[in-house]
Parts: structure tokens; sequence; C-alpha cells
């Protein structure tokens, strides 16, 4: 989201908003937007009285105050840095809205960010950080304007050829993906 525009094919994915916070095992990562559905789960069933005894004592046993607070932070973190960078980035030329052709006030790129992140951020609607959205749904649920690479032949081959010399390079050093910027290649796990 931190880019002038957004390029995807068929086959392209976005991850939806999903922090995710060192387990208190250290056993790896957990989903903090998960804690947080499911905590609100069970103020729910105490508010109406449906929470049974095993509900309420792990809840009691295992209720951090400082833990949940660090997790609604994570969220709204993310959510800010979203907003921060469409508007930044993304929303820069937007001048004028697509149906009615209203000017676009800095307080419309605002919103309009706050608008994403927040239904990016919707574990009812996405369940899972590891599942991608594609661009179908992007464009259809969040109305995301995104450049179909595949549309565009001559985008498509030169990343399709880029794509197969880097998985030719990466193999014949042993690593398993790379980082790339515009002016440096890390391989990574060899």
């Amino acid at each position: 989201m931190a880019g002038d525009e957004i390029w995807m094919t068929y086959f392209s994915t976005l991850g939806p908003i999903d922090p995710q916070i060192e387990r208190r095992d250290g056993k790896g990562l957990m989903p903090a937007l998960g804690y947080l559905a499911k905590y609100a789960e069970l103020v729910e069933k105490s508010r109406n009285g449906s929470l049974t005894s095993v509900e309420a004592a792990f809840f009691v046993q295992n209720f951090d105050a400082a833990e949940l607070f660090s997790y609604e932070q994570s969220k709204q973190l993310s959510i800010e840095l979203l907003k921060e960078w469409l508007v930044k980035y993304k929303f820069k030329h937007w001048r004028k809205t697509r149906t009615h052709g209203h000017l676009v006030t800095p307080k419309m790129r605002r919103d309009r960010a706050e608008e994403i992140g927040k239904k990016l951020s919707d574990t009812d609607e996405w369940f899972s950080h590891s599942r991608g959205i594609s661009m179908q749904v992007l464009k259809r649920k969040l109305n995301l304007e995104i450049e179909d690479i595949d549309s565009h032949s001559d985008v498509r081959e030169a990343l399709r050829n880029y794509y197969e010399l880097l998985e030719n390079y990466l193999g014949t050093i042993g690593a398993v993906g790379a980082l790339h910027t515009s002016d440096l290649l890390i391989p990574l796990g060899h």
C-alpha cells in the first residue's frame, strides 16, 4: 500500500491486515486480531449470560490487560500506517471522484484510507492472515483501483522473464528467496 499504484495478476493476492504477535510460550507468532475477536466474543457472552464456566475460568486465568492493550495498539498502528501510506502514495494523484466528478479533499483521502484499513482488518470477512485476497475481490469489495498486469503484455512478459532469471539464479546459489530493491539483491535462506 506504500506505492503509487497497485499492480496484480489474476493469481496475485494481497493479505489482510493482521499483526502477528509473538506467543507467550515463545513458539512462533499468533494473530493479534484473532485474540481481540475471541476476547470480544467472551465479553459479549458474559454480557448476555451465555459464558460457560470453562470459558470464564479460561478468561480469568489468561486475561492480561497490558497484553490486550498491546494487541489493540498493534491493530491501530497497522491501520494508521496503511492510512498514511495510501494517502501519501496511492491517493496522491486522486483529484476527482470517479462517479460524480467531485473534487477530492485531503479529508476524503484520509476517510477512504481509513475505510480500506478497517475493511482489511475485519476478521469476520477475511478469517485468516494466511488467506490472500485476489485482485477481483479487492476491486469488488474494497473498490480499489488495481492495474491488471495481464492486460499489459509488455509488463507481463518482462515480469515473467525476470522471475525465470531470478528463479534460476537463486537455484544456482541454493537460496530459497530474495529481498530485491531497486539497487540491491539479497539472497535468503542459503
